[in-house]
């Protein structure tokens, strides 16, 4: 079964003043493939006007997210663990270490919204509080 969706999706780096909030929508694909749930879209970036694509797949407990293009990132968020995996930009790669704290999946008739916290390390710094909120709908 594959729909057309738009989807929104915020995140949120820091805390209080140092919070950084960033807000996107696009279309993109929503399909169930062998029992997972996909979300399949491209992003561009509007100041550099670079894409990438995106792809998000919910196994429960797990949630990946997936970037190539401008920038190539892989990221998993299983509630409880740690995971590690590299962002490559350009001018080279930097570790990432990504603490779930919690993870909800909301799966209804007409849409899919996932809500994941979730602390980060870029390159060995210190842990940062993070979120991302993403609403899938016909």
């Amino acid at each position: 079964m594959n729909k057309n969706v738009k989807i929104k999706i915020v995140g949120a780096h820091g805390e209080n003043e140092d919070r950084d909030v960033v807000k996107s929508e696009c279309t993109g694909l929503y399909y169930d493939k062998n029992g997972k749930l996909y979300l399949k879209y491209t992003e561009t970036d509007l100041e550099t006007r670079s894409t990438r694509n995106a792809l998000i797949k919910v196994a429960e407990p797990v949630v990946t997210v997936e970037y190539k293009g401008a920038t190539d990132t892989f990221m998993a968020f299983e509630p409880g663990k740690t995971t590690k995996s590299m962002y490559i930009t350009p001018m080279g790669s930097m570790p990432i270490e990504i603490k779930t704290e919690s993870l909800t999946i909301e799966l209804r008739e007409d849409s899919l919204e996932i809500y994941i916290h979730y602390q980060i390390s870029l390159s060995g710094s210190e842990m940062t509080p993070a979120s991302i909120h993403i609403y899938a709908t016909e």
